[in-house]
């Protein structure tokens, strides 16, 4: 649980940065065809505080990029024409049961790293 939460709160983390860039975000995405699981899928969507839109598993976003890329690459078409959205295959919202439980450890998250942001500033010698 402990590592599912870390990486919860790292994204949550991370989506406070972009917000705090003046971006306004409405609602994520999952995209790929990893297994899904509906606690890690509910925990994420919780501590980010934001809808989820879920994708087709059959997608194969790796691939799907590549051959965009590919595409770009020859010239011959836009990013516009390219990167449209995935058919939603469902969308989760928070779970407001968890909401107040995970702020206070979202909080206690921050204020942990916050504190040891000089440690990871530090450059240890290399042997």
């Amino acid at each position: 649980y402990s590592v599912l939460e870390g990486v919860a709160f790292s994204a949550a983390d991370s989506l406070l940065a972009i917000q705090d860039s003046g971006t306004i975000i409405q609602r994520a995405s999952l995209i790929g065809n990893a297994p899904r699981n509906g606690f890690w899928d509910d925990l994420l969507v919780t501590a980010c505080n934001l809808p989820l839109s879920l994708h087709a598993p059959e997608l194969d976003a790796e691939s799907l990029g590549a051959a965009y890329l590919a595409c770009l690459a020859t010239g011959d078409f836009q990013a516009s024409e390219l990167c449209l959205t995935p058919p939603v295959s469902k969308i989760i919202f928070p779970r407001d049961e968890w909401r107040e439980e995970l702020a206070l450890r979202f909080a206690r998250f921050r204020r942990i790293y916050q504190s040891l942001q000089a440690e990871f500033a530090i450059q240890e010698p290399v042997s």
